[in-house]
């Protein structure tokens, strides 16, 4: 797998009531196949009755759901990564891999365009 970059994420101030929206890269190539690792997971906590945060004393919480993903560029590019940073100065970092496919019986299929340019 060849890194491909690293993808960095700061929460400067956060809005009261507002969702932080997907992280949309560039650049990508749409049929090329994405190895997508977060490199530290959030482990905060929230207290139910007070609200106060407390730092590393929570389970890890993975933005994607998990600590690596695979995904198509053309996904990475129109869906983006799902960013949940919960408090001003919170972080994360992911390590963008392409992934080698070698299935020699498949390189002659078509490939199917999903949003033909006009």
């Amino acid at each position: 797998q060849t890194v491909v970059g690293v993808v960095a994420v700061f929460l400067m101030k956060m809005e009261p009531g507002r969702h932080l929206p997907r992280l949309r890269l560039r650049g990508l190539e749409e049929s090329t196949l994405y190895s997508v690792e977060e490199l530290f997971p959030n482990r905060s906590r929230r207290d139910v009755n007070t609200g106060a945060i407390t730092l590393g004393s929570g389970p890890a919480q993975w933005n994607t759901g998990k600590k690596s993903l695979r995904v198509t560029g053309a996904t990475l590019m129109r869906a983006g990564i799902p960013i949940r940073l919960s408090f001003d100065g919170d972080s994360a970092a992911f390590v963008l891999r392409k992934v080698k496919v070698d299935f020699p019986e498949f390189a002659n299929i078509p490939r199917v365009q999903l949003h033909p340019t006009k």
